[in-house]
């Protein structure tokens, strides 16, 4: 449907007109998942060169797990192993919203579209920055993306993905807007997880100007400026170089899609099995034609050997009926059956609620112990908030009189994650205001499961065995 005025009343429509506008018959594609909406896990500590597939797999499942709180599925993550031996993985929540558009818009599009890449943002910039530019082995190069609503900052050592920090949320429009970037990079430098700064590039700057001479006045000793592609892959004659800004990560992804300068790309990919599928189907010709024929033989042949086996399958069919006759004589027992299995999946579930209604209170009360025994050792320090987030995690306010205290306090749980750290004052004196997120308060969840919920889980796993001992023969 068009209105009055021309336009497209939909995304799809729009979709369509675009590609159409392109190519009637075919279009090619890559798709970029915006910044921020994908998870990086980069774990340096073991080299996983020599380990195997099927090892490394059990790895992966389980750090996903452990993160998402639930086993993901093959669409919605990617790893690879670096050649410096890290392991690189990466991983999503939902389906790319454009790509869930695009399946929508395939309704209306009558040729062939094809999608050869799906990848983060993050991604395409490092793949970008390794093609367009000459990185020393041991130089340490921050990377800036700015974003309307959101800003995603990444560190580089040489050519390899160092550290990819969490999103920074503030609107491009906000007059904190550098500032709050500026802690941020400011911060990493301070923990000493990004030991210097040799150079800063700042992608998608449509801050233009007063953004480079921000950062100069501030890293004075670093190389700060604009991400420029190199001449020698792109050539940019007849267009506004302003306008090129904006659309950094977009052109990555046509980069990408294209296959040009492929190594410089890590092996992640999100293209889904199902888009890799249908795309084969596309890509059938001759034999696509043959596999056609086949199928329309197949019931010729089936009916020949139909005739062949008739006695046969008139003896199966006469063992089935005896069976069938059999079945009917042993129902009143499976009824019986299916009724106490049906009483024991009740109390099966009750036990079940018994034993997470006990389990959440004395986790509260195990992790409030945590925090309060913690603060009294750690003093000069105090919360003011603790408030539940997803994936169960907690998130903490409070402030700190020594900035020292901070990491001190994260020492006490097991897995932190400090969101933010900035000075205030309070009654005239400087205090240091910080956020936490607390993923697992205890290396050991058993800590939350006294003897008697144990007791309580081994008769839920007798009743659960029981139920699975006997098989049916009739449902």
């Amino acid at each position: 449907m068009v209105d009055e005025s021309e336009t497209p009343s939909s995304n799809e429509l729009l979709l369509y007109n675009l590609f159409s506008s392109v190519d009637a018959k075919r279009v090619d594609l890559g798709i970029s998942i915006p910044s921020g909406q994908t998870i990086f896990q980069i774990l340096k500590d073991v080299d996983f060169s020599d380990t195997k597939k099927k090892d490394l797999q059990v790895i992966v499942d389980d750090r996903l797990e452990s993160l998402h709180g639930i086993s993901k599925g093959e669409d919605y993550y990617s790893y690879s192993v670096r050649e410096d031996g890290a392991l690189l993985l990466t991983s999503i929540d939902d389906e790319p919203q454009l790509l869930t558009l695009i399946n929508r818009t395939l309704e209306l599009y009558n040729g062939k579209l094809f999608i050869h890449e799906i990848l983060p943002d993050e991604i395409l910039l490092l793949g970008l920055i390794r093609a367009n530019y000459d990185l020393d082995p041991n130089s340490i190069t921050g990377v800036v993306q700015f974003s309307e609503n959101s800003t995603r900052v990444l560190f580089l050592k040489g050519n390899q993905l160092w550290i990819v920090s969490p999103i920074i949320t503030e609107s491009l429009k906000s007059q904190r807007f550098l500032n709050t970037v500026f802690s941020k990079i400011l911060f990493q430098l301070d923990t000493g997880e990004v030991p210097n700064l040799d150079r800063l590039i700042i992608c998608n700057n449509s801050l233009g100007d007063e953004a480079i001479e921000f950062f100069e006045d501030r890293f004075q000793d670093v190389d700060v400026a604009e991400f420029q592609f190199s001449e020698d892959f792109f050539e940019a004659e007849n267009i506004n170089p302003s306008s090129i800004v904006s659309f950094t990560t977009a052109i990555g992804a046509a980069w990408s899609a294209s296959g040009l300068k492929k190594e410089v790309f890590p092996k992640i990919s999100f293209l889904p099995n199902y888009v890799n599928d249908r795309q084969k189907i596309f890509k059938l010709q001759w034999h696509g034609m043959l596999l056609l024929l086949f199928i329309m033989l197949t019931p010729i042949v089936a009916n020949h050997f139909y005739t062949q086996y008739d006695t046969d399958i008139d003896r199966l069919q006469g063992e089935i009926s005896t069976l069938d006759a059999q079945i009917q004589s042993l129902e009143p027992t499976v009824q019986r059956y299916n009724q106490i299995s049906n009483e024991l999946s009740q109390i099966q579930s009750k036990l079940t609620l018994l034993s997470e209604l006990n389990e959440g209170t004395l986790r509260w009360s195990i992790n409030l112990d945590l925090i309060n025994r913690g603060i009294e050792d750690v003093n000069s320090i105090w919360l003011t908030s603790l408030t539940p987030v997803q994936n169960n995690n907690i998130e903490i306010n409070g402030y700190a009189i020594y900035r020292d205290r901070i990491p001190e306090l994260a020492s006490l749980f097991n897995t932190t994650t400090l969101l933010n750290v900035r000075s205030d004052e309070i009654r005239e004196k400087e205090v240091y205001k910080f956020v936490y997120i607390i993923k697992d308060f205890f290396e050991n969840e058993e800590i939350y499961t006294p003897e008697s919920v144990q007791g309580i889980r081994e008769l839920i796993g007798n009743l659960h065995c029981h139920t699975q001992s006997e098989i049916p023969l009739y449902c």
